[in-house]
């Protein structure tokens, strides 16, 4: 493997602020094929990313003894990633709040003899996972190729976008959305025990970035949270 983990992932601050849910394996492959795109060159071809099952495997600590298995593992992930949507809330004209719907790929090829799967990024995401957006968020594949949940990786994204202001807060319904968790969890206290205490716990342990968060309140109830962000200095941050 050249070195992949030093790749760098770069995302539009839109598509960080967008509502959508993955699973683990789904969310490694878009990170993976992203940190393949060179910033300083123009986009691939039709959106076109290949990936190496060996080299994503290595990055993200998989037994390449069961090889097929990690193989149709990816591969299944692939196949569901081409029915996810990624969903994005703008303002309108009349200052209402109009929702986009956008899709992640709308190719998928398997390359098996060569270990390999092609991947076409979508015209409408391209753009939010290259430079061609002015305002974005950057870091290192290996910063994040310990995290285990998609909780741990959106939270950790949503953390580094403001890591400058050393803290950030969200309303309790925001942050429901941002992770997919509107319907998961009702309970406030189970979503604070696994999801946020988790995801909190983990990012701190294996990533650039040392989190925590007290909880706001209106009354008893819980309305939102604040998280506090330092830098881990373990692994110097990407700017």
């Amino acid at each position: 493997m050249a070195n992949v983990e030093d790749n760098k992932v770069y995302q539009s601050n839109q598509l960080i602020e967008a509502s959508y849910t993955l699973t683990l394996m789904e969310k490694r492959l878009v990170l993976y094929a992203a940190s393949l795109m060179d910033s300083r060159k123009a986009a691939p071809v039709n959106g076109l990313v290949v990936l190496s099952v060996d080299d994503f495997a290595e990055v993200f600590g998989m037994d390449m003894q069961v090889r097929n298995d990690v193989y149709t593992k990816i591969k299944e992930a692939a196949d569901r990633l081409y029915s996810r949507d990624i969903h994005r809330y703008t303002l309108g004209k009349n200052g209402e709040q109009e929702k986009e719907t956008l899709r992640w790929i709308y190719s998928r090829k398997y390359l098996p003899g060569e270990a390999k799967i092609a991947l076409g990024f979508s015209p409408t995401v391209l753009p939010y996972l290259t430079l061609l957006e002015t305002k974005f968020t950057g870091y290192k594949l290996k910063n994040i190729s310990n995290l285990t949940s998609f909780n741990s990786f959106r939270l950790y994204e949503l953390m580094l976008q403001q890591a400058r202001f050393k803290s950030r807060t969200f309303e309790l319904s925001k942050l429901r959305e941002l992770l997919g968790m509107e319907d998961k969890y009702p309970s406030v206290g189970d979503f604070r025990r696994y999801v946020l205490d988790q995801s909190v716990k983990e990012i701190s342990q294996h990533t650039d970035l040392k989190l925590d968060y007290t909880p706001l309140k209106k009354g008893r109830a819980i309305t939102g949270f604040k998280f506090s962000v330092e830098r881990n200095d373990q692994i110097p941050l990407l700017m």
